[in-house]
């Protein structure tokens, strides 16, 4: 039997990234993140069903969600980036707060970098 995905898609959907607690199964509850285009999908079976992790934000828009990481925890706490900025949760997606991220080089241009010049001679050994 030849196996095919297009019943499984409800809707054409660009996803970078996927994340799951470490130990995916029955103590996480199967909770599950999918970062995309449309935003950050949240399923807590497994990948069955999936709804807007965002619904706490109250958004007019999508919110384009370039990567998604879980962290492992209680929680879990959840960390999405987007164009610009960092959204956290500390209660497994439920709500989420935006948090400061400041790059780790100026703005305006990677750090400087100083090069120098080793030269090794055989005279020396």
């Amino acid at each position: 039997m030849e196996a095919s995905l297009a019943p499984a898609i409800q809707t054409e959907q660009v996803i970078y990234q996927f994340a799951a607690p470490a130990r995916w199964g029955r103590a996480s509850k199967q909770l599950c993140f999918a970062a995309g285009l449309a935003g950050l999908s949240v399923s807590r079976d497994g990948g069955k069903t999936w709804d807007d992790a965002y619904r706490s934000l109250h958004l007019d828009q999508a919110l384009p969600t370039l990567a998604v990481a879980v962290a492992p925890g209680p929680g879990p706490a959840v960390f999405a980036g987007y164009n610009g900025g960092l959204l956290r949760s500390l209660d497994g997606g439920q709500t989420w707060e935006n948090i400061a991220f400041t790059p780790a080089h100026d703005a305006l241009g990677p750090p400087e970098v100083n090069i120098g010049r080793v030269t090794l001679s055989s005279d020396s050994w």
